[in-house]
């Protein structure tokens, strides 16, 4: 027989039972009214801070709300390619090709420091100490380069392909 055992009590009972003095053992009934009603005030409080800040900006959600179908055909007509932007598909398809091949070199080569910088700061290479805390450190730092670096990267893409749309070279 499988035996619990509660933290702060020395004496063990039956797995499945409820534990001594705890009454039946189910879940507690109000733990998914007390869900519902968080995501409730979550949604609430997204909404107010929405609200807020559009009155801030003077941003009209009536007026949003009535001309929605315009927005999306406007959305529709942008979004199409037009001949402007066929002329322009060789640039785009070679700024494509370098942004996975740097993708590649770059995930490569951080994979081999990581592996590298894993190993030393292993608790089996026997280094530990202070190089240990350092590497673990320049890791973390390490870890979030990724995330602003592609941001960089698509800011600058989004710029350029924005300057050859409008044709400024």
């Amino acid at each position: 027989m499988t035996l619990l055992k509660k933290r702060g009590c020395t004496g063990c009972q039956p797995a499945g039972e409820p534990l001594a003095g705890e009454g039946k053992a189910s879940p507690d009934p109000l733990f998914f009214p007390k869900r519902h009603a968080s995501y409730a005030g979550i949604l609430i409080a997204f909404l107010a801070v929405t609200f807020v800040a559009g009155g801030h900006i003077d941003f009209s959600f009536l007026d949003a709300a009535k001309d929605f179908p315009g927005g999306f055909v406007w959305f529709v007509g942008q979004f199409m390619p037009n001949a402007k932007a066929f002329d322009q598909m060789g640039k785009i398809a070679s700024a494509l090709a370098m942004t996975i091949l740097d993708a590649i070199a770059a995930g490569t080569l951080a994979a081999v420091i990581a592996f590298i910088l894993a190993v030393i700061a292993s608790r089996v290479s026997g280094v530990g100490g202070p190089v240990q805390m350092v590497i673990r450190a320049f890791a973390t730092v390490l870890r979030n380069i990724p995330t602003v670096a592609w941001i960089a990267r698509l800011d600058r893409a989004i710029v350029k392909s924005t300057d050859l749309m409008i044709g400024v070279d």
